[in-house]
């Protein structure tokens, strides 16, 4: 069914704000332009499908950005860490990997962001066309593999506007998803049975194999309990 807009001042808020940093972007549309929209957010990002039919390069991505970061950091992982490794996971998967290093892309969102926060200021129209510049770069030349890529390939219309759906990936791939994470894991490091439990059915698990990662029902309930508990919205 096509949502419809609440009539609160609690929405309004939410759109002014959202509208300076990702204008006609599905969750805040409505209508034929949120039915095109959901449809090609929903194409794109594989909603619905068992596995991501990008699934296997995603996992490569984690994996090595894991790999770095252990080489690089102390054992002891602070807040930072976990936000630049889902930085350039997040930036890696929806641009591709040359795009992991481009701290610019998600440093201008933060700003716009935090400008789309602050509704009583004025927008800032020059920040907003660079940010959307360097986005277009990518949309233009997309890596093979990459969200990016299937921006390309999967049908869309002027209405669609896909530029404005990709800021919303951006953050909800980063900083959402690692704080889920990292309080997910702390559980896991505070129930030491439950770790337990877990680490055993893990060492079964070839992590290099998509579908043998999302089978793992125990380490998914984990997530998820995270995120009951603690739900990002009111943070972000």
């Amino acid at each position: 069914n096509t949502p419809r807009l609440p009539r609160w001042p609690a929405f309004d808020a939410k759109r002014r704000g959202m509208s300076r940093f990702q204008p006609h972007a599905v969750t805040i549309s409505h209508g034929e332009p949120w039915q095109d929209r959901r449809r090609f957010n929903a194409a794109v990002l594989g909603a619905g499908d068992s596995l991501h039919r990008f699934a296997g390069e995603f996992l490569k991505i984690v994996a090595d950005e894991c790999a770095a970061l252990e080489t690089a950091s102390p054992a002891v992982r602070r807040w930072n860490d976990f936000e630049r490794l889902f930085e350039r996971i997040a930036l890696s998967v929806i641009f591709g990997r040359g795009a992991a290093d481009d701290a610019y892309l998600m440093r201008s969102l933060r700003r716009l962001m935090r400008n789309g926060n602050r509704s009583f200021l004025p927008p800032r129209r020059a920040a907003f066309e660079s940010f959307y510049g360097a986005l277009r770069g990518y949309l233009h030349a997309p890596a093979d593999g990459s969200l990016a890529a299937l921006c390309r390939e999967i049908p869309s219309t002027e209405q669609t506007r896909v530029e404005n759906q990709i800021p919303h990936w951006m953050f909800a791939m980063n900083e959402t998803l690692a704080a889920n994470t990292v309080r997910a894991l702390a559980l896991i490091a505070a129930h030491r049975r439950l770790q337990q439990r877990l680490r055993r059915e893990l060492e079964d698990v070839d992590v290099r194999q998509p579908q043998q990662v999302h089978a793992q029902q125990l380490l998914e309930g984990c997530l998820q309990e995270a995120m009951r508990l603690w739900p990002t919205t009111p943070i972000l």
